[in-house]
């Protein structure tokens, strides 16, 4: 069975079908597929990874972990940042530019250190987060100094387990 818009159904959480269908307005489609980075932003164990990879795959898009540009043993969240910018311009500044979603902790800082900003942006909250991993003072700084709450175009809060 087919989505209507020709992407394939699958059962997901309405806040899953109603990024995938706003992303969809933001891109152009089915007329236009601008080459936007859609960056999806909150604390760790908020879904971003998971909300990523279901968006990727249902819009047929590349997406970027900033784990993976994770810089280790630093005592502080530090990316490769050319490595990073090299990934990002491949896909959105490249002689055939294609939309592209970048997802982490602090993502709008990973981003302004290579002097980038995402183009629209999610917001994820967990009532399941636990606190408690030594990243409060940075998250904190990161959300006053970068305000990615109110900057973010579309905020998901996942309810408790119950």
């Amino acid at each position: 069975m087919k989505h209507k818009m020709g992407r394939p159904l699958t059962i997901a959480p309405n806040d899953y079908r109603l990024a995938r269908d706003e992303i969809d307005g933001w891109l152009g489609y089915p007329n236009e597929r601008r080459a936007l980075i859609i960056g999806i932003d909150g604390a760790d164990g908020a879904g971003k990874s998971s909300l990523a990879s279901w968006l990727g795959w249902q819009l047929n898009m590349a997406t970027i972990s900033l784990d993976l540009f994770l810089v280790p043993n630093t005592g502080v969240i530090k990316w490769r940042s050319a490595e990073l910018r090299n990934v990002i311009n491949t896909r959105v500044a490249s002689w055939s530019p294609k939309p592209v979603i970048v997802e982490g902790i602090l993502l709008l800082k990973a981003l302004a250190q290579i002097e980038m900003t995402p183009h629209r942006s999610i917001w994820l909250t967990n009532d399941n987060f636990d606190a408690s991993d030594g990243l409060a003072e940075e998250r904190a700084a990161y959300e006053s100094e970068f305000d990615p709450i109110n900057k973010a175009n579309l905020k998901f809060r996942w309810p408790k387990n119950s």
